[in-house]
């Protein structure tokens, strides 16, 4: 009976959430997993992350230092993008919006410089819009070089790799990011990455916060209290800590202005301009980079949210999606695949792989803990010849704890085999810590093992600190999160928020020693009103 309720209210509690409590937890807890983890996006990765992607932005001051409006004209557009194909890239993408001919502004400004592209063999996108039947098609020069942008998607930080078309729902068609990953895995990159692997789900970007070492340059050697990615594991580690510290305590805000980002930034200004530091023109960082030009303007504000980062431009978005598949391959962070519909009482009910990982772990975990707990409580009634706590209970209501009949302390019991566990798990920690920090390897077998230790230490703690504090609660949910964190990272993949469900209900398993707790309580009046059903208990 007990594990039905328990089924009962995990569904209860995933799917109809009376009062937001588990989508608002989820999404905070995923922000906050989120923030922590960022610090240590590319580590250890060398040369396979930052020095493949370029951003070229349009912004204000860009607009300022050329004199210009907005809507620039298509000839300064193409000017540029001249500029960026002069310089050799692997590949470009053009996020800027097309409103069609203009009086005296043509868009056949761009015919050179796509022909030029052609002739060097560089492949080279623009972005049309959302793939919806409201959207129209670029105008016909830039038509073929067209992908599809934009999405409605539930969860944030999804970026979908495949989106239907209107005019032909059966076929699927690349988004941006996607785009250029496929076309330079199968040309120029073909050494570096498959492209006959299976991409499918939506892509999770995950955010780095670590400049590129060349950005100093574009900053013409100001550092713009940005941290490039040289920084080793303490500053890592140090800056996860604290993000997550604020975060915990709601004290952190993201900065209005954050121009730190991951890709190495280039303003379109100093396309033909010569650095003052190596006295080559700025574009020779582009050379062999896939590039992403576009706007980050307050006219358009075409921005989205990064955790940890803030507000950034679309284009930014763009270059990390690509940086995750050049850093990740086919092992990305990605959306939960469908596990299955359900229907009950005429509803239906989708049920991803993750839901269905955490609903069975969970279940499992829970017939666990009620099975050795009853069983205990069996067991110490027969071997000590007296009553169980509930039959003491009922016999003596007022009975003191004082009188209550005190076993001795074994000399390694209680408290000392806690510290032991704690003084192994702590030398795990530092064991595993100065493995990653030798071999610049975030994640390792000995920090899961430590995870694995840490979980064990939890849960093999006796029963009455279970029964006495609250906290202890709490410490085994950490310990879960702790767990199931690493264990996501290094092999699941997936989004926080489909994971930390099964922290969250973890925390409602323990509640089987206490007298009031909601389950418990549940089960006991079901059983007063329904005989029949006690023996199933």
């Amino acid at each position: 009976m007990y594990f039905i309720i328990l089924l009962v209210y995990w569904f209860v509690f995933k799917y109809y959430d009376p009062i937001g409590l588990e989508n608002a937890t989820k999404s905070a807890s995923s922000q906050f997993f989120s923030a922590i983890t960022e610090p240590f996006y590319g580590y250890g990765q060398g040369d396979r992350t930052q020095s493949h992607v370029a951003v070229v932005e349009i912004s204000d001051e860009t607009l300022k230092a050329e004199q210009e409006t907005w809507p620039v004209s298509y000839h300064r557009e193409a000017y540029w993008l001249r500029h960026i194909i002069e310089a050799h890239p692997a590949a470009v993408l053009v996020d800027i919006y097309f409103d069609g001919e203009r009086q005296g502004d043509s868009l056949h400004a761009f015919d050179s410089v796509l022909a030029e592209a052609k002739e060097l063999g560089i492949p080279i996108f623009f972005v049309r819009g959302m793939a919806t039947e409201l959207a129209h098609d670029l105008p016909p020069v830039l038509a073929p070089y067209q992908v599809y942008s934009g999405w409605e998607t539930e969860k944030s930080n999804m970026y979908p790799l495949l989106v239907s078309a209107p005019q032909d729902k059966g076929k699927k068609y690349p988004t941006p990011a996607f785009a250029m990953y496929s076309t330079l895995c199968e040309g120029a990159w073909k050494n570096a990455c498959k492209a006959g692997e299976e991409f499918e789900e939506p892509l999770f970007v995950r955010w780095g916060v670590y400049t590129d070492p060349l950005q100093k340059i574009a900053f013409d050697g100001e550092s713009g209290e940005c941290r490039d990615s040289h920084a080793g594991g303490l500053a890592r580690l140090f800056r996860a800590v604290n993000t997550g510290a604020h975060a915990l305590s709601g004290k952190w805000e993201p900065p209005e202005d954050n121009r730190c980002f991951y890709a190495l930034t280039l303003d379109a200004a100093r396309l033909d301009a010569l650095s003052p530091l190596t006295k080559q023109p700025y574009t020779d960082m582009l050379r062999n980079r896939a590039v992403f030009f576009g706007g980050d303007l307050q006219a358009i504000h075409d921005v989205t949210t990064a955790p940890a980062i803030g507000q950034v431009p679309a284009v930014q978005l763009h270059a990390m999606a690509f940086d995750n598949l050049i850093t990740y391959g086919a092992g990305y962070f990605h959306e939960a695949s469908r596990f299955g519909e359900f229907h009950i009482f005429g509803h239906a009910i989708e049920l991803d792989n993750a839901e269905a990982l955490e609903l069975g772990i969970w279940m499992l975990l829970s017939l666990v803990l009620v099975r050795a707990s009853l069983s205990d409580t069996q067991q110490g009634a027969e071997h000590s010849g007296t009553p169980t706590h509930d039959e003491r209970k009922a016999a003596f209501p007022q009975q003191p704890e004082s009188a209550q009949p005190q076993t001795a302390p074994s000399p390694l019991s209680g408290l000392k085999k806690i510290r032991i566990k704690y003084l192994v798990a702590a030398a795990l920690a530092v064991s595993g810590f100065l493995y990653d920090s030798f071999c610049r390897g975030y994640f390792s077998l000995t920090v899961l093992i430590f995870y694995v230790l840490l979980f064990l230490t939890m849960i093999c703690m006796p029963v009455e600190f279970e029964t006495q504090t609250y906290t202890m609660k709490i410490r085994q949910t950490l310990c879960v999160c702790s767990l199931v964190y690493c264990v996501n990272e290094l092999f699941l993949h997936l989004p926080n928020a489909d994971w930390i469900g099964l922290a969250l209900l973890w925390f409602t398993v323990p509640e089987v020693n206490e007298e009031n707790s909601f389950v418990k309580s549940t089960d006991k009046f079901i059983s007063e009103k329904f005989p029949c059903l006690k023996k199933q208990r």
